[in-house]
């Protein structure tokens, strides 16, 4: 299970940051141990995010595949 800490230490202190083209969404992206944690979340105002949905995976290549085929950009 994702605890909710670590979903606002993701989003927070991401290891990168991208921008998905087709949803909208905002990505942060973080390793945790030997997993990457992807949290997609918009911003609502200033102070208010809403998380949409967060994964655990152990293939960065998830990541880059995204980002090669342009549905998500590097902010």
């Amino acid at each position: 299970m994702i605890s909710e800490g670590l979903v606002y230490d993701t989003i927070r202190n991401p290891e990168r940051v991208l921008f998905g083209k087709e949803s909208g969404y905002f990505i942060a992206v973080k390793k945790v141990s030997d997993k990457f944690l992807i949290v997609a979340y918009l911003l609502l105002e200033e102070s208010i995010i809403r998380v949409i949905t967060t994964f655990l995976t152990s293939d960065p290549s998830i990541i880059e595949r995204r980002v090669g085929r342009g549905r998500w950009e590097p902010l």
